[in-house]
């Protein structure tokens, strides 16, 4: 499991809707597989979740992305699965390299890292 957590400003679903284009352009096999969307009191979130297939370890990796609106937008990511093995569960950067896409997008558009 691999997870980044950022914090920003700007129109929330313009940042939505970069995270899924952006996201899901990275390979041939990386696809939204469904999304959830609430308003809690006043403030729009939603569950993104992705999905996408490694060919270097033949797996399979969930990403889910949580965005939450208000007077600024958070957003969180967690990674996990595509690992191989049954005791030692070897997952090659899969997890890492999944949840970095959300990283470097959020800090290329002015988000910082809240841990």
């Amino acid at each position: 499991m691999a997870k980044v957590a950022y914090s920003g400003t700007g129109d929330f679903d313009a940042i939505v809707k970069l995270i899924v284009n952006e996201t899901t352009r990275h390979g041939l096999t990386c696809e939204l597989k469904d999304s959830s969307t609430v308003t809690v009191g006043e403030y729009p979130a939603i569950m993104l979740v992705f999905e996408k297939y490694y060919m270097r370890n033949k797996s399979r990796a969930s990403l889910s992305v949580l965005v939450t609106g208000g007077d600024s937008i958070h957003v969180s990511a967690i990674s996990s699965g595509g690992g191989v093995g049954i005791l030692l569960n070897f997952t090659w950067g899969a997890e890492s390299d999944f949840v970095n896409i959300i990283a470097s997008l959020m800090e290329s558009n002015g988000f910082h890292s809240i841990y």
